[in-house]
């Protein structure tokens, strides 16, 4: 029975040794994978969640709200109590001075009216009773004018969207460039290699590592402009998303390229609903009718009920507290064509909305036909661009095995590299290209992603494509 239970004992510490093994394994491998990969770059979501929180523009766009809404309160008060207090001393003189003869002593005598100092201390109120629709329409004016404010809010967001992904995908585009340019560094040295030691061994001309020493020199200047890209780049990223500019920022490719298509009588239904500037402009329209309406409205009648009290030291006719209470009706009278033509004005500002409408709705058309166009033309040029890669590729190999054998001339190699540098950067371009008219038709329909509008280009995604640079992350 001992042993029995010693075996079980002995059973549980290996089964406990065995779990704690695994676990110290698992956690090896998870620390040795995050060093490996190194500090995880910003997407694209987040540097446009970050440029939301952090915009100047749109804290701006957000006290205009606020301002609206203040006016709308105001709007809303126009039927209140309105109270005024008044106070006030007066110093006076001569002081009105009156003689005249005593009857019974036959003596001139005199009375002075009035103190030379006098106060007054009053609050009066004022309550309109009757202003005819002139409280509706300024409340339904001020209503439009917060709307108008909170659709320019949201312009000014969709401004800070698209230049934050105009931004991001420039840095993008910029690290790819900066790749092509460390390639081009590796190939000259590789080829500077081979050309010293041609040299050295008698089978080269000197004039061929003096070639090679200058086209390595023209790489490693193309690399340090590429290096400048990169920066001006990500300070125009910095920037967009209201970070200061020497912000060490650091992202991450957005994903494989997807090979899209969409419907363009969908985008622009989509795009009427969700542009902020249609909706500015109706409510353009709609205010300049109010406008027009409260101008006719202020040649009626209004009713107003006042009333006060005062209390007064040093008059000669009144004196301590008085109060009066009455109803004022009161009509405009002599104005009716300055009132008309405000009101004609205020028309004709409706009509010039109605047309600026319609010529938005033009503009954003084009929009989505050109963004639809470039996305087109961005998709074939990336398309030639791979295809034209692979064949600089083993020309480069090709020409390169050649030289190294002898039986190829340097120009050949030197042909080889530029053309295999000038396909790498078409498909850096055209990425960028096919990245930027999809955030162009975003925002000429208004969304934020193009989610259900686009379709896979017949059914299937397209190529994945390399990312711009992978130890982006390790470099900040």
């Amino acid at each position: 029975m001992v042993a029995s239970r010693a075996s079980r004992a002995n059973g549980r510490s290996g089964a406990c040794l065995l779990l704690f093994c695994i676990l110290g394994l698992l956690l090896g491998c998870a620390w040795a994978s995050a060093q490996q990969d190194g500090p995880r770059g910003l997407t694209l979501d987040e540097a446009i969640d970050i440029a939301l929180q952090k915009h100047p523009s749109l804290a701006a766009a957000d006290r205009a709200v606020d301002v609206s809404r203040v006016g709308y309160q105001e709007a809303e008060a126009i039927k209140s109590w309105q109270l005024q207090s008044t106070a006030s001393g007066t110093y006076r003189g001569p002081l009105t001075t009156i003689e005249f003869p005593d009857p019974l002593t036959g003596q001139t005598r005199r009375m002075t009216f009035g103190q030379p100092f006098t106060t007054s201390i009053g609050i009066s109120a004022t309550k309109p009773l009757y202003v005819g629709r002139r409280e509706r329409i300024s409340r339904e004016l001020a209503r439009v004018g917060v709307e108008s404010s909170e659709l320019q809010r949201a312009q000014a967001e969709q401004q800070v969207i698209i230049g934050v992904k105009r931004a991001y995908y420039g840095l993008l585009k910029a690290l790819r460039l900066r790749n092509v340019a460390e390639e081009a560094v590796s190939r000259a040295r590789e080829h500077l290699r081979i050309a010293e030691a041609r040299v050295d061994v008698g089978t080269a001309a000197r004039l061929d590592a003096i070639q090679a020493r200058v086209d390595l020199a023209n790489a490693e200047h193309s690399l340090v402009l590429a290096e400048t890209g990169v920066e001006l780049a990500r300070s125009a990223l910095n920037d967009a998303m209201g970070l200061p500019l020497d912000t060490k920022t650091a992202i991450q490719e957005p994903g494989p390229v997807q090979f899209i298509t969409v419907d363009p009588a969908q985008a622009e239904q989509a795009a009427l609903k969700n542009r902020p500037e249609i909706a500015i402009l109706d409510k353009a329209v709609e205010g300049a009718e109010l406008r027009a309406k409260l101008e006719r409205a202020s040649k009626k009648a209004s009713v107003l009920l006042q009333g006060g009290m005062q209390y007064l030291t040093g008059s000669p006719f009144v004196k301590g507290l008085s109060w009066q209470l009455g109803i004022v009706f009161s009509k405009p009278i002599g104005r009716q064509k300055a009132v008309d033509a405000r009101a004609l004005k205020a028309e004709l500002q409706a009509e010039e909305a109605r047309a600026k409408r319609e010529v938005a709705i033009c503009g954003i058309k084009l929009q989505i036909k050109q963004a639809l166009t470039n996305l087109e033309h961005a998709r074939d040029a990336i398309k030639v661009a791979q295809a034209n890669i692979e064949q600089a590729r083993e020309a480069y190999r090709v020409a390169q095995l050649a030289y190294k054998n002898g039986v190829g001339p340097r120009i050949a190699v030197k042909d080889a590299e530029v053309a295999l540098t000038q396909a790498q950067t078409n498909l850096a371009q055209a990425i960028y290209d096919y990245q930027l008219a999809i955030c162009e038709l975003e925002y000429a329909i208004g969304v934020r992603s193009l989610g259900p509008l686009a379709l896979p280009e017949g059914g299937a995604p397209g190529p994945e494509l390399p990312a711009p640079d992978q130890a982006e992350g390790e470099r900040q």
